[in-house]
Protein backbone atom coordinates (compact mmCIF):
# COMPACT_ATOMS: atom_id res chain seq x y z
CA UNK A 1 0.00 0.00 0.00
CA UNK A 2 2.98 2.32 0.35
CA UNK A 3 4.05 4.81 -2.29
CA UNK A 4 2.04 7.92 -3.02
CA UNK A 5 3.54 8.17 -6.52
CA UNK A 6 3.71 4.54 -7.67
CA UNK A 7 1.81 2.51 -5.06
CA UNK A 8 -1.75 1.20 -4.90
CA UNK A 9 -3.09 4.53 -3.67
CA UNK A 10 -1.61 6.28 -6.73
CA UNK A 11 -3.35 3.88 -9.14
CA UNK A 12 -6.68 4.24 -7.33
CA UNK A 13 -6.49 8.04 -7.30
CA UNK A 14 -5.62 8.00 -10.99
CA UNK A 15 -8.94 6.26 -11.71
CA UNK A 16 -10.94 7.99 -8.97
CA UNK A 17 -9.83 11.60 -8.59
CA UNK A 18 -11.81 12.23 -5.40
CA UNK A 19 -10.65 9.10 -3.57
CA UNK A 20 -8.79 9.92 -0.36
CA UNK A 21 -6.10 7.66 1.07
CA UNK A 22 -6.62 7.05 4.79
CA UNK A 23 -4.26 4.92 6.88
CA UNK A 24 -5.85 2.02 8.73
CA UNK A 25 -5.55 1.84 12.52
CA UNK A 26 -2.69 -0.69 12.31
CA UNK A 27 -0.66 1.43 9.88
CA UNK A 28 -1.25 4.43 12.12
CA UNK A 29 0.46 2.41 14.86
CA UNK A 30 3.44 1.87 12.55
CA UNK A 31 3.72 5.62 12.02
CA UNK A 32 3.35 6.47 15.70
CA UNK A 33 5.99 4.02 16.92
CA UNK A 34 8.32 4.94 14.08
CA UNK A 35 8.06 8.65 14.88
CA UNK A 36 8.46 8.04 18.60
CA UNK A 37 11.63 6.01 18.22
CA UNK A 38 13.16 8.47 15.75
CA UNK A 39 13.23 11.24 18.37
CA UNK A 40 16.16 9.71 20.25
CA UNK A 41 19.60 9.79 18.63
CA UNK A 42 20.78 6.55 20.29
CA UNK A 43 17.66 4.73 19.08
CA UNK A 44 18.08 6.05 15.54
CA UNK A 45 21.64 4.69 15.53
CA UNK A 46 20.41 1.36 16.94
CA UNK A 47 17.85 0.82 14.16
CA UNK A 48 20.38 1.92 11.55
CA UNK A 49 22.79 -0.71 12.89
CA UNK A 50 20.00 -3.27 12.87
CA UNK A 51 19.42 -2.61 9.17
CA UNK A 52 23.13 -3.17 8.57
CA UNK A 53 22.75 -6.76 9.79
CA UNK A 54 19.83 -7.39 7.43
CA UNK A 55 21.55 -5.72 4.48
CA UNK A 56 24.74 -7.69 5.11
CA UNK A 57 23.03 -10.96 4.16
CA UNK A 58 20.86 -9.60 1.34
CA UNK A 59 21.87 -10.76 -2.14
CA UNK A 60 24.85 -12.75 -0.84
CA UNK A 61 24.42 -16.53 -1.15
CA UNK A 62 27.88 -17.15 0.30
CA UNK A 63 27.10 -15.26 3.51
CA UNK A 64 23.70 -16.94 3.80
CA UNK A 65 25.40 -20.35 3.64
CA UNK A 66 27.53 -19.42 6.66
CA UNK A 67 24.42 -18.02 8.38
CA UNK A 68 22.56 -21.29 7.84
CA UNK A 69 25.51 -23.32 9.16
CA UNK A 70 26.05 -21.33 12.36
CA UNK A 71 22.73 -19.67 13.22
CA UNK A 72 20.26 -21.96 11.41
CA UNK A 73 17.87 -19.02 11.28
CA UNK A 74 17.37 -16.42 8.56
CA UNK A 75 17.32 -12.72 9.45
CA UNK A 76 13.91 -11.28 8.43
CA UNK A 77 14.03 -8.78 5.61
CA UNK A 78 11.25 -6.72 4.07
CA UNK A 79 9.73 -3.27 4.19
CA UNK A 80 11.60 -1.05 6.64
CA UNK A 81 8.46 1.06 7.11
CA UNK A 82 6.51 -1.73 8.80
CA UNK A 83 7.01 -1.94 12.54
CA UNK A 84 6.19 -5.66 12.70
CA UNK A 85 9.11 -6.26 10.31
CA UNK A 86 11.44 -4.50 12.77
CA UNK A 87 9.86 -6.50 15.56
CA UNK A 88 10.73 -9.83 13.95
CA UNK A 89 14.25 -8.65 13.20
CA UNK A 90 14.82 -7.52 16.78
CA UNK A 91 13.51 -10.77 18.23
CA UNK A 92 15.68 -12.86 15.90
CA UNK A 93 18.86 -10.89 16.62
CA UNK A 94 18.14 -10.98 20.37
CA UNK A 95 17.55 -14.72 20.48
CA UNK A 96 20.49 -15.63 18.20
CA UNK A 97 22.99 -12.90 19.11
CA UNK A 98 25.72 -15.32 20.26
CA UNK A 99 25.34 -17.42 17.12
CA UNK A 100 25.45 -14.28 14.97
CA UNK A 101 28.72 -13.26 16.65
CA UNK A 102 30.11 -16.69 15.77
CA UNK A 103 28.80 -16.31 12.22
CA UNK A 104 30.51 -12.94 11.76
CA UNK A 105 33.76 -14.32 13.14
CA UNK A 106 33.64 -17.20 10.68
CA UNK A 107 33.02 -14.85 7.74
CA UNK A 108 35.94 -12.69 8.90
CA UNK A 109 38.29 -15.67 8.92
CA UNK A 110 37.14 -17.39 5.72
CA UNK A 111 36.05 -14.64 3.32
CA UNK A 112 38.43 -13.48 0.60
CA UNK A 113 36.62 -10.17 0.06
CA UNK A 114 37.98 -7.19 1.98
CA UNK A 115 34.56 -5.50 2.08
CA UNK A 116 32.91 -8.58 3.59
CA UNK A 117 35.70 -8.96 6.16
CA UNK A 118 35.41 -5.32 7.25
CA UNK A 119 31.61 -5.40 7.44
CA UNK A 120 31.56 -8.70 9.35
CA UNK A 121 34.09 -7.36 11.85
CA UNK A 122 32.09 -4.17 12.37
CA UNK A 123 28.85 -6.09 12.94
CA UNK A 124 30.57 -8.54 15.31
CA UNK A 125 31.89 -5.67 17.45
CA UNK A 126 28.48 -4.03 17.36
CA UNK A 127 26.78 -7.23 18.58
CA UNK A 128 29.22 -7.27 21.52
CA UNK A 129 28.74 -3.58 22.35
CA UNK A 130 26.88 -2.83 25.61
CA UNK A 131 24.90 0.07 24.11
CA UNK A 132 23.58 -2.06 21.25
CA UNK A 133 22.77 -4.94 23.60
CA UNK A 134 20.91 -2.56 25.91
CA UNK A 135 18.61 -1.17 23.22
CA UNK A 136 18.19 -4.63 21.72
CA UNK A 137 16.96 -5.86 25.12
CA UNK A 138 14.71 -2.83 25.64
CA UNK A 139 12.90 -3.25 22.34
CA UNK A 140 12.79 -7.03 22.69
CA UNK A 141 10.81 -6.44 25.89
CA UNK A 142 8.53 -3.83 24.28
CA UNK A 143 7.92 -5.74 21.03
CA UNK A 144 5.40 -8.33 22.27
CA UNK A 145 3.06 -5.61 23.53
CA UNK A 146 3.30 -3.64 20.27
CA UNK A 147 2.66 -6.82 18.29
CA UNK A 148 -0.45 -7.68 20.30
CA UNK A 149 -1.91 -4.21 19.72
CA UNK A 150 -0.92 -4.32 16.04
CA UNK A 151 -2.65 -7.68 15.53
CA UNK A 152 -5.80 -6.45 17.26
CA UNK A 153 -5.94 -3.38 15.04
CA UNK A 154 -5.49 -5.55 11.93
CA UNK A 155 -8.68 -7.49 12.63
CA UNK A 156 -11.54 -6.74 10.27
CA UNK A 157 -14.10 -7.11 13.04
CA UNK A 158 -13.21 -4.42 15.51
CA UNK A 159 -14.93 -1.42 17.01
CA UNK A 160 -14.24 1.67 19.07
CA UNK A 161 -14.85 -0.09 22.40
CA UNK A 162 -12.41 -2.90 21.59
CA UNK A 163 -9.73 -0.49 20.38
CA UNK A 164 -10.13 1.60 23.52
CA UNK A 165 -9.73 -1.53 25.66
CA UNK A 166 -6.65 -2.73 23.75
CA UNK A 167 -4.98 0.69 23.95
CA UNK A 168 -5.56 0.72 27.72
CA UNK A 169 -4.08 -2.77 28.06
CA UNK A 170 -1.10 -1.72 25.93
CA UNK A 171 -0.44 1.33 28.10
CA UNK A 172 -0.58 -0.73 31.29
CA UNK A 173 1.84 -3.29 29.82
CA UNK A 174 4.21 -0.57 28.63
CA UNK A 175 4.15 1.04 32.07
CA UNK A 176 5.25 -2.26 33.63
CA UNK A 177 8.14 -2.46 31.18
CA UNK A 178 9.01 1.15 31.96
CA UNK A 179 9.32 0.36 35.65
CA UNK A 180 11.64 -2.56 34.85
CA UNK A 181 14.12 -0.43 32.88
CA UNK A 182 16.37 0.15 35.88
CA UNK A 183 16.72 -3.60 36.40
CA UNK A 184 17.41 -4.15 32.69
CA UNK A 185 20.15 -1.51 32.75
CA UNK A 186 21.77 -2.98 35.87
CA UNK A 187 21.78 -6.51 34.45
CA UNK A 188 23.46 -5.40 31.22
CA UNK A 189 25.92 -3.13 33.03
CA UNK A 190 26.94 -6.06 35.25
CA UNK A 191 27.87 -8.02 32.13
CA UNK A 192 30.30 -5.29 31.03
CA UNK A 193 32.52 -4.81 34.07
CA UNK A 194 35.35 -3.25 32.04
CA UNK A 195 33.71 0.15 32.37
CA UNK A 196 35.08 2.40 35.08
CA UNK A 197 32.77 2.68 38.06
CA UNK A 198 31.91 6.37 37.71
CA UNK A 199 31.51 6.11 33.95
CA UNK A 200 29.41 3.00 34.38
CA UNK A 201 27.10 4.74 36.83
CA UNK A 202 26.57 7.67 34.46
CA UNK A 203 25.83 5.35 31.56
CA UNK A 204 23.43 3.38 33.76
CA UNK A 205 21.43 6.50 34.68
CA UNK A 206 21.42 7.96 31.17
CA UNK A 207 20.27 4.74 29.53
CA UNK A 208 17.50 4.17 32.06
CA UNK A 209 16.19 7.71 31.57
CA UNK A 210 16.38 7.41 27.77
CA UNK A 211 14.55 4.07 27.74
CA UNK A 212 11.79 5.39 29.98
CA UNK A 213 11.40 8.43 27.75
CA UNK A 214 10.89 6.14 24.76
CA UNK A 215 8.14 4.28 26.63
CA UNK A 216 6.49 7.58 27.59
CA UNK A 217 6.57 8.97 24.06
CA UNK A 218 5.11 5.79 22.52
CA UNK A 219 2.40 5.55 25.18
CA UNK A 220 1.40 9.22 25.02
CA UNK A 221 1.30 9.42 21.23
CA UNK A 222 -0.77 6.26 20.90
CA UNK A 223 -3.20 7.49 23.54
CA UNK A 224 -3.48 10.93 21.94
CA UNK A 225 -4.10 9.71 18.39
CA UNK A 226 -6.43 6.79 19.06
CA UNK A 227 -8.47 8.34 21.83
CA UNK A 228 -8.93 11.55 19.82
CA UNK A 229 -10.32 9.56 16.92
CA UNK A 230 -12.48 7.38 19.14
CA UNK A 231 -13.95 10.31 21.06
CA UNK A 232 -14.69 12.25 17.91
CA UNK A 233 -16.14 9.54 15.71
CA UNK A 234 -17.53 7.11 18.27
CA UNK A 235 -19.21 9.20 20.98
CA UNK A 236 -20.36 7.12 23.91
CA UNK A 237 -23.72 7.78 25.54
CA UNK A 238 -22.07 8.91 28.78
CA UNK A 239 -20.16 11.60 26.85
CA UNK A 240 -23.07 13.06 24.90
CA UNK A 241 -24.71 15.14 27.66
CA UNK A 242 -21.40 16.93 28.19
CA UNK A 243 -20.66 17.60 24.53
CA UNK A 244 -24.14 19.00 23.99
CA UNK A 245 -23.17 21.83 26.32
CA UNK A 246 -19.58 22.23 25.09
CA UNK A 247 -18.53 20.83 21.73
CA UNK A 248 -15.11 19.04 21.84
CA UNK A 249 -13.44 21.54 19.50
CA UNK A 250 -9.90 20.58 20.51
CA UNK A 251 -10.50 16.91 19.69
CA UNK A 252 -12.03 17.88 16.34
CA UNK A 253 -9.01 20.07 15.55
CA UNK A 254 -6.61 17.23 16.36
CA UNK A 255 -8.58 14.81 14.19
CA UNK A 256 -8.75 17.11 11.16
CA UNK A 257 -5.03 17.82 11.53
CA UNK A 258 -4.33 14.09 11.22
CA UNK A 259 -6.87 13.57 8.41
CA UNK A 260 -6.63 16.74 6.35
CA UNK A 261 -9.18 15.56 3.78
CA UNK A 262 -12.01 15.98 6.32
CA UNK A 263 -14.18 19.09 6.05
CA UNK A 264 -14.02 20.49 9.56
CA UNK A 265 -17.07 22.77 9.43
CA UNK A 266 -19.31 20.16 7.86
CA UNK A 267 -18.13 17.46 10.26
CA UNK A 268 -18.73 19.74 13.24
CA UNK A 269 -22.28 20.43 12.07
CA UNK A 270 -23.06 16.75 11.53
CA UNK A 271 -21.60 15.72 14.89
CA UNK A 272 -23.52 18.50 16.58
CA UNK A 273 -26.75 17.07 15.18
CA UNK A 274 -25.80 13.59 16.37
CA UNK A 275 -24.97 14.81 19.87
CA UNK A 276 -28.35 16.55 20.17
CA UNK A 277 -30.45 13.58 19.07
CA UNK A 278 -31.80 11.51 21.96
CA UNK A 279 -31.68 8.17 20.11
CA UNK A 280 -27.87 8.31 19.98
CA UNK A 281 -27.56 8.35 23.76
CA UNK A 282 -28.09 4.58 23.89
CA UNK A 283 -25.42 3.68 21.31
Amino acid sequence: MSGQHAGVQAFIQCAYKNAQYVHCYAHQLNLIVGQATSQNQQVRVFFSNLRDITNFFNKSPQRIVVLDETVRKRIPHGSTTRWNFKSRTINTVYEYREQLIECMGKIESTSKQAVAINQAGAIRRMLEDSKFVFWLTVFHNIMPHVDVLYNQLQKTRTDAALIRKQVNVFQQSLERERKRMDTVTKDISASYETLRKRKGENIHINRTVAAREICDVISNQIKEIYFSLLCCFSPRSSKIPGVREKFPTQILDQTTDVYSMLQKDRLKTELGVIYRRSEFRNI
